[in-house]
């Protein structure tokens, strides 16, 4: 299999291959099989163009940033069905660019930072959680699982990706802005005062069977 990762910062600078080869020009590429986009919000608007070099018929591209991503509506049963999410895609630019119909979801958990140029800083967590916007199990899915976990990533695959996306977006909101004000790290954030202030800000967006589902309590909060 063929892979691109599209943004070498702290997530996408953090792999496991003894080679890679970069460029700051996608046509330096063939198409891949997989393109994995750690890019931030913003970043991926502006380069989505830029992928096309990439794309090929069966490409997936893995979308790994934080945020609701612009693909949140893409079969997504209800009225809201295929409706672009303007504030991260105006004019659908990723909507067409790039097409729904090859995103695989990711929640990024690896606590990185670039420390210098070119040089990554891993300190904790090597988890990527993956599912196909729809849910449905792909052979596509289980391949690039099998391929980060041959890599000695975590590489769950999940049937509601939306859950894992907020569940993370619900902790930044929680522990980000205090680690910002306290340089406190997450585990000291995790303490009881702090699980007092997620579980008050899940309640307050109306997170009710989130904070009540099995999964929430195994994960320790």
């Amino acid at each position: 299999m063929k892979f691109c990762i599209y943004g070498a910062g702290a997530i996408g600078g953090h792999e496991k291959l003894a080679q890679v080869t970069a460029s700051d020009d996608p046509h330096s590429f063939s198409q891949r099989d997989f393109v994995l986009c750690p890019l931030k919000a913003h970043q991926a608007y502006e380069s989505a163009q830029s992928f096309a070099p990439l794309l090929g018929p069966e490409t997936a591209v893995l979308t790994a940033m934080n945020g609701v991503p612009w693909w949140y509506f893409y079969k997504v049963s209800g009225r809201f069905d295929r409706r672009c999410v303007e504030s991260v895609d105006r004019d659908r630019r990723q909507w067409e660019s790039i097409g729904p119909q090859r995103v695989i979801g990711c929640v990024a958990n690896p606590a990185s930072e670039v420390v210098a140029p070119g040089i990554v800083q891993h300190y904790a967590f090597k988890r990527f959680t993956i599912g196909e916007p729809d849910g449905i199990q792909t052979q596509r899915v289980f391949s690039l699982s099998e391929a980060l976990i041959g890599a000695r990533f975590e590489a769950p695959v999940r049937d509601n990706i939306r859950w894992n996306i907020w569940l993370k977006l619900w902790g930044n909101d929680c522990c980000n802005p205090i680690s910002a004000l306290t340089g406190a790290d997450k585990m000291s954030m995790l303490q009881d005062l702090e699980r007092g202030l997620i579980q008050e800000r899940g309640r307050t967006a109306g997170l009710y069977e989130l904070l009540e589902t099995p999964r929430l309590r195994a994960a320790g909060l």
